[in-house]
C-alpha cells in the first residue's frame, strides 16, 4: 500500500517513506480465473478483484485481500500509519470464511461501531451460488446478531430466477447507507435462455433484507441483446438518498466491445427518469475498447467520479488505468 499528499507527493509518515508491505499467509493460493460460459465464450476480465480499502475511525482503514474464485479472502485492519492493528483480532487480521461454503468476500466498507460489512459470494457452480454481507464487530469477533450468526444470505430464487436456471453470481462492491443499511452490486447470468443482469440487493442495519426496497427483493437490471454486470463498477448514495451504480455492457453484434454503464435508482429501487431520461446511459468514453471500472464514488458537489482501466483488448497488458468526473 502507498500513501499520497493532496498535492500528489508520497506521504513518507506513512509506513516506511510512503509504502507499507503486510504479509497474509494463506492456507490455499489461487491466482483466479476468467468467466467462461458453457458456449465457450469467455467474458473478459481486467484485474480479479484482489482488494478493497475503506476508510474507519481514527484514520484506521480496512482492507480485504484474495483472489476471484480462490474461496480464501482476508479481511485487515490498519492504523493511520498502515501497521497492523492489533486491537482487531489480536493480529489486526481475520479470515473470512463461512463455516461450509467456499467464500470469496472482494468488498468491505466501516460500520459505525467501529466494525465492519464485507459482502461478497458464497459457494461454486457445483453446490449454487450465494451473495452474502457479514458483520465483524470493532474487535473482529463476528456479529452473530447480524442476520444469521453474523451472515445476511440470499439465493437467486429470491431475484425471480429458479436454481436450476442459475449459471453465476457475485457480490463486488457494498455501501453503507445514511440509515445505517447496506447496499451491494454485482451480476446474476442466468441460463436456458442466456440472460444477463446487473445486480443490487438492500440490507437493513440488522442485516435483513429492506421491505421498503423493490418489495425486499434483490434487484436485477437487464438490456435485451446486452450482457449487463455490476461486478467490473460500484455503488454509492446520492445526498437525496438516491442510488448512483456502475458497471459494464457487453456487446458482441460488431466485435467484442465493453462499455461503461450507469444507472440511478430512488430509495425504493426504482429507476429514476430523471437520469439521462431513462434512468440508466450507456458510454463509450474512449471509444470502441475494452473498459472496466473498478470504483464508484460521490463527492461533496454530488458529482459522480469513476475510475478503472481501458484498452484496445482484454489483455492486462494493453489496459491503462484512468479517472473521471461526470455531471
Amino acid at each position: 500500500m502507498a500513501r499520497f499528499k493532496a498535492n500528489g507527493d508520497v506521504d513518507v509518515s506513512f509506513g516506511q517513506a510512503g509504502t507499507v508491505f503486510h504479509k497474509v499467509d494463506k492456507s490455499s493460493a489461487s491466482a483466479g480465473e476468467a468467466d467462461s460460459d458453457e458456449k465457450g465464450l469467455q467474458r473478459a476480465a481486467s484485474p480479479a478483484l484482489p482488494a478493497a480499502l475503506t476508510p474507519a475511525k481514527d484514520g484506521k482503514f480496512y482492507v480485504t485481500l484474495g483472489s476471484r474464485f480462490s474461496g480464501d479472502f482476508s479481511l485487515l485492519r490498519c492504523l493511520a500509519d498502515g501497521a497492523l492493528d492489533s486491537g482487531f483480532n489480536g493480529s489486526g487480521i481475520v479470515s473470512v470464511r463461512h463455516p461450509t461454503l467456499a467464500t470469496d468476500a472482494p468488498a468491505v466498507v466501516s460500520a459505525e461501531d467501529g466494525g465492519a460489512v464485507v459482502a461478497g459470494t458464497l459457494g461454486d457452480r457445483l453446490v449454487g451460488m450465494r451473495g452474502f454481507f457479514c458483520r465483524y464487530k470493532a474487535d473482529g469477533a463476528l456479529d452473530e446478531q447480524f442476520g444469521e450468526k453474523g451472515y445476511s444470505i440470499f439465493d437467486s430464487e429470491a431475484a425471480g430466477i429458479p436454481l436450476p436456471e442459475l449459471f453465476q453470481m457475485e457480490l463486488g462492491h457494498v455501501a453503507i447507507l445514511k440509515d445505517d443499511g447496506y447496499v451491494a452490486c454485482g451480476y446474476l447470468t442466468a441460463r436456458n435462455p442466456w440472460r444477463y443482469f446487473g445486480l443490487v440487493v438492500r440490507i437493513d442495519s440488522s442485516g435483513r433484507p429492506e421491505p421498503t426496497f423493490n418489495s425486499g427483493k434483490p434487484l436485477l437490471f437487464e438490456l435485451p441483446g446486452v450482457e449487463i454486470d455490476f461486478l467490473w463498477g460500484g455503488i454509492a448514495e446520492m445526498a437525496d438518498g438516491k442510488l448512483i451504480v456502475a458497471g459494464g455492457a457487453v456487446t458482441r453484434d460488431s466485435g467484442y466491445q465493453r462499455h461503461v454503464l450507469l444507472a440511478r435508482y430512488d430509495a425504493k429501487g426504482v429507476l429514476d427518469p430523471t437520469f439521462a431520461e431513462q434512468g440508466w446511459m450507456i458510454r463509450a468514453p474512449f471509444g470502441d475498447t475494452f473498459t472496466f471500472l473498478q470504483s464508484l464514488q460521490v463527492d461533496s458537489m454530488q458529482k459522480i467520479l469513476i475510475s478503472g482501466d481501458s484498452g484496445l483488448n482484454d489483455e492486462i497488458q494493453s489496459l491503462m488505468g484512468f479517472a473521471a468526473q461526470l455531471d
